[in-house]
């Protein structure tokens, strides 16, 4: 049996009862796009080209059914400073070790289905848009099977702080599908911190499908701040969309170290004047690791700017994707936009697929892309071995050198320090 075989049984809306007809009926439609589209062909599909997923077919993966024990797990990920934590473990909302009651006025920080419950037409638009039709099968596969999801609201003219969301696997004895829901919507001229968590995992392989969605309102700003550390065997695919309005900035940055297989792809759609995307990420691949982040800016509006820095630390025979695309309207005179990827290379055996792209339909921009892929410097090296630094750690501070250019980008302090600690770990 194949996980396309296990993952698009017979749809049962008995299972959904609870659910509004709505969304069951989504269900359904994603159900039977599963079933039509399957699992992502490299050979087939060019936005899959360098993503190798077939895998993923050998494996019989089930929904979880009910969460394994994460208590050491959750010891190690558990972040001081978040004023809300929210834990998922295997898919479901652990409500035990979960804290979202009694916040501070103007933050409130829900279960999905209970949003659903109270802004069903709301919640159920963000989850469709830009999924009206699904373009593979892992997003249908996702909004099919969710278990459970968050879903975060921040009031106008409010500092929210930092929102901390878990999303642990155990380690299990056969094959399961997790899956992470995230909706944030941050109020006009407010303020969010938001800390997405990924890790464990373990025995058999584990799939992990994932969605969010982000609206931030006028004048607002959302730091979206991810680390994807799940186990070696595990497959790891998220999608996600932002849609940024007049004088707002969505700031995304993105560590990602596990996962057999990590594929992240990124939407940001800019509607106003004044509005401003910042993305950065730094991945680093190790043997047997894919790693792949697929982003698209698209400038709809004068007078908006973006920010896009992506870095690869590859050793090993570890495998890096970037396929970075820049849109600029024909509306969206005055646009200013960058996009760099930059690789550094550790191994021969390292590959890196790099496809930074633009495209601009209008006359009064200033647009820039590019790609680098290179070896630490020699020169440097000799530098440091002639001040008599052992080898081992002149190379190690010139990897985090390298690095640290993405994590300085990071405005939490607190974050921007544990981010740092596990790449180090991860380099050490």
């Amino acid at each position: 049996m194949t996980a396309v075989d296990t993952l698009s049984a017979a749809f049962s809306a008995a299972a959904y009862a609870n659910e509004p007809d709505a969304l069951v009926a989504r269900r359904k439609a994603a159900h039977d796009a599963f079933g039509a589209l399957g699992i992502p062909n490299p050979r087939r599909d060019e936005e899959w080209k360098y993503t190798p997923t077939r895998a993923l077919a050998k494996h019989a993966f089930a929904a979880s059914d009910a969460p394994g024990d994460v208590s050491a797990l959750l010891a190690q990920e558990t972040l001081d400073g978040a004023v809300a934590r929210v834990v998922f473990v295997d898919g479901h909302f652990d409500a035990a070790r979960s804290s979202i009651d009694g916040l501070a006025t103007g933050l409130q920080v829900s279960r999905l289905h209970d949003a659903l419950a109270r802004d069903e037409a709301g919640v159920l638009g963000m989850m469709s848009r830009e999924r009206e039709s699904w373009a593979n099968g892992f997003s249908a596969l996702h909004d099919a099977q969710f278990q459970d999801g968050v879903v975060i609201d921040v009031a106008a003219d409010t500092s929210a702080g930092l929102v901390h969301v878990l999303h642990l696997a155990s380690e299990s004895s056969a094959p399961r599908h997790a899956t992470a829901t995230t909706l944030v919507r941050v109020g006009a001229h407010s303020t969010l911190t938001l800390f997405e968590t990924f890790a464990g995992g373990g025995g058999a392989p584990l799939l992990r499908t994932r969605a969010f969605h982000v609206d931030v309102a006028a004048g607002a700003r959302l730091e979206h701040v991810t680390l994807q550390d799940e186990a070696r065997n595990a497959y790891h695919v998220g999608e996600g969309d932002a849609h940024v309005a007049k004088d707002a900035t969505y700031a995304s940055a993105v560590l990602s170290l596990g996962s057999a297989l990590a594929r992240d792809t990124l939407l940001t759609r800019i509607h106003e004047t004044g509005a401003h995307v910042a993305l950065t990420a730094l991945y680093a691949p190790l043997d047997g690791q894919t790693i792949d982040h697929h982003t698209a800016i698209d400038h709809r509006a004068q007078g908006t700017t973006s920010d896009q820095l992506y870095k690869g630390v590859l050793d090993g025979a570890g495998h890096g994707v970037f396929n970075g695309k820049i849109f600029v309207r024909q509306a969206a005179q005055q646009t200013a936009a960058e996009q760099m990827n930059r690789n550094l290379m550790l191994s021969r055996d390292a590959r890196i697929d790099t496809k930074p792209q633009l495209e601009i339909f209008a006359d009064d921009v200033r647009c820039t892309h590019g790609a680098t892929i290179g070896q630490l410097d020699n020169d440097e090296m000799f530098y440091m071995l002639s001040r008599a630094i052992p080898p081992d750690t002149a190379r190690r501070l010139l990897i985090h050198g390298f690095a640290d250019e993405t994590l300085e980008r990071v405005e939490h302090e607190g974050l921007r320090a544990h981010l740092s600690e596990r790449f180090a770990a991860r380099r050490s």
